[in-house]
């Protein structure tokens, strides 16, 4: 279980780092991550075995430092984030997907603030077997809006986390569902 617990860490990282971004987006408005609206695009996991779509400007970035991430992609101005972290099913012996999401959830509760949580949603991402929730919670004094999908192939668990300010949730949560339902094993 401690694995787990080491990604959640890296959530907080992550957080952290767009709460830091926010701020320079606001003084700065427009970064280096922040790309020009191109149209969808799909970027592979620094391993090549996954991959999502994104929209809305959204590039790759290393700036969240989250050595646990496989792919972290971002827009700062438009203060949308998302990454992926893989768990080998080795490292969490005897957990089914049912069991995985629940202690993420369990740790999402401990890591930010105030969370309120939808139910967990069963649902199938490009063949694969997935469950998805929405959060709004505290991190830094920042309201965000989350949303996290758990996607189980063969040998892992692979954490999909979306995230942008709860103020722009109207503006941009079918952005985070479509890039969370486009996670698909790269071909």
């Amino acid at each position: 279980m401690q694995v787990v617990l080491t990604n959640a860490s890296s959530l907080l990282r992550a957080l952290r780092f767009a709460v830091v971004c926010s701020s320079a987006a606001v003084l700065i408005g427009f970064l280096g991550c922040c790309c020009p609206d191109s149209g969808p695009q799909t970027i592979a996991t620094e391993d090549g075995l996954a991959e999502i779509t994104v929209t809305n400007g959204m590039g790759k970035t290393s700036l969240m430092d989250n050595p646990e991430a496989s792919l972290q992609v971002a827009n700062i101005f438009r203060e949308l984030y998302a990454l992926i972290i893989s768990e080998s099913k080795r490292e969490v012996p005897g957990i089914n997907l049912d069991d995985y999401a629940r202690l993420l959830r369990e740790q999402h509760r401990i890591d930010i603030s105030s969370p309120n949580m939808s139910e967990v949603e069963e649902v199938q991402i490009n063949g694969l077997a997935a469950r998805k929730w929405h959060t709004t919670g505290k991190m830094d004094d920042l309201k965000l809006f989350f949303i996290f999908g758990v996607v189980e192939t063969d040998g892992h668990f692979n954490q999909v986390m979306t995230w942008t300010l709860e103020e722009r949730r109207d503006k941009y949560e079918q952005v985070l569902d479509d890039i969370v339902h486009s996670f698909k094993l790269a071909q």
